[in-house]
């Protein structure tokens, strides 16, 4: 986004310059309780990131670098991926104890993450997704 490769580390989010490979941006998170920041997708001008530790979805907006707490009861949020014709994140959560978790949705217009634990929740119609899909049902890309 914006010319900058965005990484989550632990409890602060740090850009890199594309062109320069310098570091142009760092946010910490403040986290009071211990936090995990694992993963980040693109939705619109902000980030989306999850918070593995406590379940949580939320907005980074690389401007003002202020965070919104967008989703909570997310056991284990890891993986993100945005689509812009939906307008919805889906989040792969490992689960509370890191044990098997669920998928989950989350669009601005709902303003909550819902469980999408079905594998036909997410249909092949997503796609951003059919190569990961295809993948982990048959074993080989």
């Amino acid at each position: 986004m914006d010319g900058t490769l965005y990484v989550a580390d632990i409890d602060r989010i740090v850009g890199f310059d594309l062109q320069t490979g310098k570091q142009s941006f760092v946010v910490q998170m403040g986290c009071v309780q211990p936090c995990l920041l694992n993963d980040i997708a693109v939705a619109g001008g902000r980030l989306l990131v999850s918070d593995t530790l406590r379940g949580q979805l939320y907005g980074l907006d690389s401007k003002t670098e202020g965070f919104t707490l967008l989703a909570e009861g997310i056991p284990g949020a890891n993986g993100i991926v945005w689509d812009d014709t939906r307008e919805e994140a889906m989040i792969v959560a490992l689960g509370a104890d890191f044990g098997g978790g669920h998928a989950f949705t989350w669009s601005k217009a709902e303003g909550r993450a819902r469980s999408r634990t079905a594998p036909s929740a997410f249909p092949m119609a997503w796609p951003c997704c059919r190569m990961e899909i295809f993948s982990s049902r048959t074993g080989s890309a």
